[in-house]
């Protein structure tokens, strides 16, 4: 029995050490292949280090490269993205502008976009503190872009800067001393930056990056597989939630065929009045202004998208 005992702790000692091995291995080399996983492994790394992971790039921390803020425009959210992702299982698929700008011109680009962002996020909170966070990551030195393309979305960036107003600005700042520029750049820097804790640097286990992807893609793919599967009861009982989803689109000719375009990605702004509009200007201008600011090195170049509704014919 004793025996038994001990050969059985021996294997499970031995087993031990060379899993420990195995991750310490991988520690070393999983920050170095970033760049080079299939795109189902890149959707399962961590918030905080995902966009090295991106592979419009020719190694993990791009070189004289491009840059791009914004919202889902500047992340690559969109039809493309989703008929790629059913795709590639095992392999790495092109479905971003990025990857159109790295492919012609062959620069390295590295996106820093964030969904449903309005400026203050997409031009200052999501560029600055991931830079920063980068350079605090053990073996990685990213330097400041040759070039920033700004994605401006006139379909709902004005309206999200105004969102942000009302969320962050309104109730703890004096409306009257909005358009102060060093008064705003304080709020930015009190409510924006220093509330975040990546800004902050405060992440747990950042270098162990490899040991994080195994813990986090796990519990990933079980809340993935609970949510898809609580879908699917609710597709078989149609009376689960008691209420029916009204159809929230309307129908545009898109190459001779007749298309459903959500209402919320038509309207350039139409919501807001005048002086709405001027202080969402506003709060554009300053988010890039201080955006400018940080990347002092850089060359900023602003790309405007139009809505949907100034470019497609309505049926």
């Amino acid at each position: 029995m004793l025996s038994r005992l001990k050969s059985i702790s021996i294997s499970l000692g031995l087993s031990l050490i060379s899993i420990t091995l195995f991750i310490l291995m991988m520690e070393l080399v999983f920050p170095k292949i970033l760049h080079k996983l299939p795109l189902p492994f890149y959707l399962g790394l961590g918030k905080d280090y995902k966009i090295l992971g991106q592979y419009h790039k020719k190694s993990v921390i791009p070189v004289d490269y491009i840059a791009i803020v914004g919202d889902s425009h500047a992340l690559g959210s969109g039809d493309w993205y989703l008929q790629v992702v059913k795709k590639h299982k095992l392999t790495q698929g092109d479905y971003h502008s990025a990857h159109i700008l790295y492919n012609k011109t062959g620069r390295d680009v590295l996106s820093f976009g964030a969904l449903g962002s309005g400026s203050l996020r997409g031009l200052v909170l999501k560029p600055i503190s991931y830079f920063k966070h980068f350079n605090l990551l053990r073996d990685f030195e990213l330097k400041q872009p040759k070039e920033i393309l700004v994605y401006f979305f006139e379909g709902n960036d004005l309206s999200d800067n105004m969102i942000d107003i009302y969320n962050h600005y309104r109730d703890n700042y004096d409306m009257a001393r909005l358009y102060d520029h060093e008064y705003f750049k304080t709020f930015i820097e009190k409510e924006i930056l220093s509330t975040d804790r990546i800004y902050r640097g405060e992440v747990p286990y950042k270098n162990w990056l490899f040991s994080r992807f195994l813990v986090e893609s796990v519990g990933d793919n079980i809340y993935n597989e609970i949510k898809r599967d609580i879908k699917k009861f609710k597709q078989v009982s149609p009376n689960f939630s008691g209420k029916v989803s009204p159809t929230n689109s309307d129908i545009a000719k898109v190459g001779g065929k007749e298309l459903p375009i959500p209402h919320s990605t038509q309207q350039p702004a139409l919501n807001l009045n005048e002086e709405q509009t001027r202080q969402a200007i506003y709060v554009f201008e300053q988010s890039l202004k201080y955006m400018a600011g940080f990347f002092n090195e850089s060359k900023v170049t602003i790309v405007y998208i139009p809505s949907p509704i100034s470019v497609y014919k309505w049926a």
